[in-house]
């Protein structure tokens, strides 16, 4: 199943403590980088950690996925390669999560 996905504008200023988001995909993911751009049909090199959305509107989640510099400056729904490049950029629920103090 192909998976339609847009780009966010506005979020050059999000951050969190992975150090970049290409890294935060990365980590949360469990993989390698990939080789290629996530974006169906583009095969350069991944460059940044590029917010994205669903393009279902009804879904209102914020996603991570590794991209290319042109794809991500692209505002037209496009395709990603495959639905395991997804990763939440909600930082609450992923890098950002408090770990339980061990007690003695």
């Amino acid at each position: 199943m192909e998976i339609q996905i847009k780009n966010l504008s506005g979020t050059s200023d999000k951050t969190c403590t992975c150090g970049t988001w290409l890294d935060h995909w990365v980590k949360i993911s469990g993989k390698p980088l990939p080789n290629y751009c996530s974006i169906s049909m583009c095969y350069q090199k991944p460059e940044v950690g590029a917010h994205v959305k669903k393009a279902d509107l009804l879904n209102f989640s914020t996603y991570i996925v590794p991209m290319c510099k042109a794809c991500n400056a692209k505002t037209e729904v496009l395709t990603l390669k495959d639905s395991d490049l997804l990763v939440s950029a909600n930082v609450a629920e992923t890098c950002g999560k408090q770990k339980p103090l061990l007690r003695r």
